[in-house]
């Protein structure tokens, strides 16, 4: 983070985010709205990445000293499917057109709602679990 800002703030919203899982989940599960996980087409799977991400918070709150790794693992998965989400479609376009099958809509709202929510979010969880890894390492005076 940048030097003078307290990460306090940003780590209540980001476990706010976290804890809200199981409310995305049933968002999902009522209206077929997949915001948190747009990126992941399969209903089952999207189930699946929801339980992991519930075992998450749970091995973070029972093993706080794996919360940056833990954190760094999440966001790095959820920054892939983002980008997935986001480029596969815009790769398939051109199979569409040159194909004449009609075009749906690039970014249905599920998909923009999750952009919108996840980038930031990705964005703050990498730099406050890279802010503490690399505290970590500097109190542990460990080199590799």
């Amino acid at each position: 983070m940048v030097r003078g800002l307290s990460t306090e703030p940003w780590r209540r919203v980001l476990e706010i985010y976290y804890l809200a899982t199981p409310l995305f989940f049933l968002v999902d599960l009522v209206w077929r709205a997949p915001i948190r996980v747009a990126g992941i087409e399969s209903q089952s799977w999207r189930y699946a990445y929801y339980a992991a991400l519930v075992a998450f918070v749970f091995l973070g709150r029972a093993r706080p000293v794996l919360r940056p790794l833990i954190g760094l693992t999440e966001s790095s998965i959820n920054l892939l499917l983002l980008i997935l989400s986001i480029m596969l479609p815009i790769w398939g376009m051109a199979d569409l057109v040159l194909t004449d099958q009609p075009v749906q809509p690039l970014f249905p709202p599920a998909k923009l709602w999750n952009f919108a929510l996840t980038a930031p979010m990705v964005v703050i969880s990498i730099k406050l679990n890279e802010h503490a890894l690399l505290s970590w390492a500097r109190r542990s005076d460990t080199t590799y």
